[in-house]
């Protein structure tokens, strides 16, 4: 074992920065996501189109049964 360890150790950092720099990334854009969500459905955006989608249920489940 007469390697360098340079390598190893360069892995390791840049593996974790670009591992932490994704999760980091993520989780923000997850939240801000949830955020316009959340303002969307006090806006009553949701509840407008929501509602689109209930009229055809019954009509084609209702056969079966």
């Amino acid at each position: 074992m007469s390697g360098s360890l340079l390598g190893p150790l360069l892995f390791f950092i840049l593996f974790n920065l670009v591992r932490l720099a994704t999760r980091y990334y993520g989780v923000a854009y997850g939240y801000s996501k949830g955020i316009d969500i959340v303002k969307d459905m006090g806006g009553g955006f949701l509840q407008k189109t929501d509602g689109r989608g209930v009229y055809p249920r019954p009509v084609c489940h209702g056969g079966i049964g």
